[in-house]
């Protein structure tokens, strides 16, 4: 997945997906879960042509912020995820809008991920950009924010926000299991 994602082809990687669901289904699952936020962007594509639902990160993230009565949050995550358009389709139909970064801010988060969270490192000085740039967020009207990248909990745990923070990985984790012995 990496190699395709590294030479772009949408298609390719669209396909791998395709063939990764049918697989899961074939094998008898009764729903798809895709851990990886990013990934989401094939699920329209992708879900017509199965026969099981995908249990989709965006939705399971929207209804823990409704559940929090919060109307504008703002997302961190790699490029795809942030310039997608998944999330804001998804958070519309439940009343949320988002807040959006400024390029050079979506450059770090979106960096940093790549050069140094994926790599299983972590800094201070990441972790501070990243204070600084939710804190900045929330100066917009972001009243929470959106950990939309399985790494950025890895770097701000519980505790370190100083806003209500939703952790895609483990709302979606959390709802599988609810959904598969419920």
């Amino acid at each position: 997945m990496d190699a395709v994602i590294k030479e772009s082809d949408e298609a390719a990687a669209c396909q791998q997906v395709l063939e990764a669901a049918r697989a899961v289904e074939a094998a008898g699952a009764a729903f798809i879960v895709m851990s990886c936020n990013d990934v989401h962007r094939f699920v329209p594509e992708i879900e017509p042509l199965i026969g099981i639902p995908f249990l989709h990160i965006a939705e399971v993230t929207a209804l823990a912020i409704k559940a929090q009565g919060l109307r504008r949050v703002s997302l961190l995550g790699v490029r795809k995820t942030m310039e997608g358009d998944f999330y804001p389709l998804l958070f519309k139909q439940h009343g949320i809008d988002l807040v959006a970064l400024n390029k050079p801010e979506m450059a770090f988060v979106h960096d940093k991920i790549y050069d140094e969270l994926v790599q299983d490192i972590f800094t201070d000085e990441t972790r501070d950009g990243y204070l600084r740039i939710i804190n900045d967020l929330r100066t917009r009207g972001a009243e929470g924010v959106v950990l939309g990248c399985t790494e950025i909990p890895l770097l701000l745990p519980p505790g370190t926000i100083e806003m209500p923070s939703f952790a895609t990985t483990e709302l979606h984790c959390r709802a599988a299991i609810d959904d598969a012995i419920g």
